[in-house]
């Protein structure tokens, strides 16, 4: 089980399942990479609509109280090895992350996260989309909380290579 961009990933720190699916790294370039997340929640519970229905009412939801992103834009350094590790979880992680779809383009994930002490529960979707070799692409729909509490995080990533050759000292987090 191997696939790239580590640290978009690590953001779930949970096991990866691929039983039925071979997981085939994103044909990405090593090198020095500036990635951007951004993160909005909506006050809706969206996992009994259906799926055809979500996008129409997401955009409802936005343009009748529009949510606030935060948007966080890193620099980091990206190896052959890197792209070619096998991603290890931390023990006794509260999630699961199941591969649906593996390909050198497309990695598509779900997400399931028992609630714990520190956390609600949590399931959603996750998919990285290698657009070229110098551009990567993913987007996070994360349901939290159950009942009258539960809520939608969106979440956007791009990654854009930079060159090949690292910095040694990263720019740092530019936060918006």
């Amino acid at each position: 089980m191997k696939y790239a961009l580590v640290p978009l990933l690590a953001v779930f720190a949970a096991p990866i399942h691929a039983e039925s699916v071979t997981v085939v790294p994103l044909n990405v370039k090593p090198g020095q990479w500036e990635m951007q997340r951004e993160v909005e929640s909506l006050p809706i519970d969206l996992r009994s609509v259906p799926p055809e229905m979500r996008d129409k009412l997401e955009q409802a939801v936005r343009e009748k109280d529009p949510p606030k992103a935060v948007t966080r834009t890193w620099s980091s350094c990206m190896t052959a090895e890197d792209l070619r590790r096998t991603f290890s979880p931390s023990e006794g992680a509260a999630c699961t992350n199941t591969v649906v779809g593996s390909t050198s383009s497309r990695l598509d994930l779900l997400i399931d996260c028992r609630p714990s002490v520190d956390h609600p529960r949590r399931d959603g979707t996750f998919r990285l989309e290698a657009v070229s070799p110098e551009e990567v692409r993913g987007d996070m729909r994360l349901n939290v909380g159950e009942g009258g509490d539960a809520t939608t995080v969106v979440m956007r990533l791009t990654a854009r290579w930079t060159g090949a050759r690292c910095e040694e000292a990263a720019a740092g987090d530019k936060k918006k």
